[in-house]
């Protein structure tokens, strides 16, 4: 019993990790989107 519960814990972990690194990945595309666009904006200037 206490070795299936702690299996279920180590795969909610690994989800929660899985999902904070696809999070952090799409705020980082995101970041360096507007910035490209907001470069460019200044450079159209």
């Amino acid at each position: 019993m206490v070795v299936s519960r702690l299996k279920h814990y180590k795969v909610l972990f690994a989800l929660l990790i899985s999902l904070n690194d696809y999070f952090v990945s799409v705020n980082h595309k995101e970041k360096a989107f507007t910035n490209r666009i907001y470069t460019d904006f200044i450079n159209c200037k």
